[in-house]
């Protein structure tokens, strides 16, 4: 249960180590359908 809370809290990753546009373009997408992202 707590290891379900801690990834509903912190999402995780979806892609680690891309070119900022493609970032950008994953970005959008997700936005779109409502999440929060925030790039690093």
């Amino acid at each position: 249960l707590a290891e379900a809370k801690a990834l509903a809290d912190n999402g995780g990753n979806i892609k680690e180590n891309v070119e900022k546009a493609d970032a950008e373009k994953i970005k959008a997408q997700l936005e779109g359908a409502g999440a929060t992202v925030e790039l690093k």
